[in-house]
């Protein structure tokens, strides 16, 4: 097939890169299209092809020169016009991936387990001989495992994902079936975490990983674990007793080249992750508060804030009227976050911004969360009414309207009308007074 590439960046380069050292007689790379094309002299490949202005791609393609376009521009927002233009002028768009390709766990080589795991909800395997290899977007979190025959794991995805069908499309490192890639054993036992957005925040990463590593643990798995290149995954795995010699960063993987391991231990979840996670969740995060710092001099009342996209606005005034001090997360290692929430009475987190420490609270404090209206699926809930910590979420009760292509409703910064935020903190305190006086009570009968 006959195809053109349009976008020749990082992403494109490396597209061109595996299409033509690695899947050469299914394609063959005919064009490259780039908006930088005056800049751009020719290829840095071994195919050396000019780079051509996107204007001419509709006349080249009434031409015959190429069969299929492969859009390599991977910000979803500016990829629309390029997209728009295909679809406007009937022109194929390569998909290298497609629901075809994911095969369930099971379907793979099964090797003999050491050991078994009895959590309702999960299902343990033991894979041989499965491959890796990483995406080749930029990315710090993505491992993809598949064997040489094409199959891809389905199960490995974030499971939060809320566009699954869609996602995969583009994060093909395409050097799946019969490769010609350079391969490497990676001997003994590994588990890998590396996911579609598991390394993409610190909360992502909790809720897909921390009851896996638990699970393993608790059973006897000795081997290693493959983790996005973010601080706060070696930082978790760490709290939860695993050695900094069995953690291996996705850094250590190299692009365009396939990795063959020799047991990789695996742990799916079936059905709501709610339900069965969230007693895996609680376990794990008692195991590590018990590692965390009794320390009066900490602050009773704090706020969490957003730096990023998806901002509480116009509350700050409000909160340190209260008596919270604000607290940037991106300033704390893991520990130091967990420990923050562990010896707070009241916190005030924007959903994201490290809320996911809520886990690490003591029973009877009170966690405020702010969200858009979009997160509202996206509760810290279960684990929280788990552990016995009172839950009072608020979000704006106006509806934050969504455009599918921009998906406004995720990177909109957000308000809270005051008189709902000050009712909601007020009755944080109450509660928190509530649970004082309790206390008081009981000491008072005790004497």
């Amino acid at each position: 097939m006959k195809i053109a590439i349009w976008g020749y960046g990082k992403y494109g380069r490396r597209m061109l890169e595996s299409l033509t050292n690695f899947c050469s007689d299914d394609y063959e790379v005919v064009r490259i299209y780039d908006a930088e094309y005056q800049k751009l002299k020719n290829t840095e490949s071994r195919l050396q092809l000019e780079i051509h202005n996107p204007d001419d791609l509709l006349k080249d393609y009434q031409k015959g020169l190429f069969d299929k376009v492969l859009l390599c521009i991977f910000d979803n927002i500016a990829s629309r016009v390029p997209k728009k233009l295909l679809e406007e002028n009937s022109i194929p768009e390569l998909h290298l991936g497609n629901p075809d390709n994911l095969y369930p766990v099971f379907c793979f080589e099964q090797g003999k387990k050491p050991f078994s795991i009895d959590r309702e909800g999960y299902e343990f395997y033991v894979v041989r001989n499965l491959c890796g290899a990483m995406a080749n977007y930029e990315s710090d979190e993505v491992l993809y495992l598949f064997d040489d025959a094409g199959k891809v794991v389905k199960e490995h995805t974030d499971r939060f994902d809320l566009n699954r069908e869609k996602a995969f499309f583009y994060d093909y490192p395409f050097v799946f079936k019969n490769s010609k890639a350079k391969k490497k054993l990676l001997k003994g036992q590994y588990c890998v975490l590396a996911k579609k957005h598991s390394g993409h925040n610190y909360w992502h990463f909790t809720y897909n990983s921390l009851d896996v590593v638990w699970i393993l643990e608790k059973a006897g798995f000795q081997g290693k674990y493959v983790v996005p290149n973010a601080k706060f995954c070696g930082e978790i795995l760490h709290m939860l007793g695993v050695s900094p010699e069995r953690i291996i960063m996705l850094n250590a993987f190299e692009h365009n080249k396939i990795y063959i391991f020799e047991e990789l231990f695996y742990i799916a979840l079936r059905g709501a992750h709610e339900k069965y996670s969230t007693p895996v969740l609680v376990e794990a995060a008692e195991f590590i508060k018990k590692k965390l710092p009794v320390n009066p001099s900490l602050p009773k009342k704090i706020f969490v804030k957003r730096t990023g996209r998806r901002k509480l606005l116009g509350a700050d005034n409000v909160i340190a009227e209260h008596g919270f001090t604000t607290v940037i997360p991106e300033n704390y290692s893991v520990q130091e976050q967990m420990a923050l929430f562990y010896n707070a009475d009241i916190v005030f987190s924007v959903h994201g911004a490290n809320s996911t420490n809520c886990l690490y609270m003591r029973k009877g404090t009170v966690f405020i969360e702010a969200f858009s209206s979009y997160w509202m699926k996206w509760f810290n809930l279960y684990a929280i009414a788990a552990s016995g910590i009172n839950y009072l979420p608020v979000s704006p009760l106006e509806t934050v309207p969504i455009n599918e292509d921009e998906m406004d409703g995720i990177y909109k910064d957000f308000e809270i009308p005051e008189v709902l935020l000050r009712t909601t903190i007020l009755n944080a305190l109450l509660i928190n007074q509530a649970k004082n006086v309790t206390l008081s009570s009981t000491c008072s009968a005790g004497s």
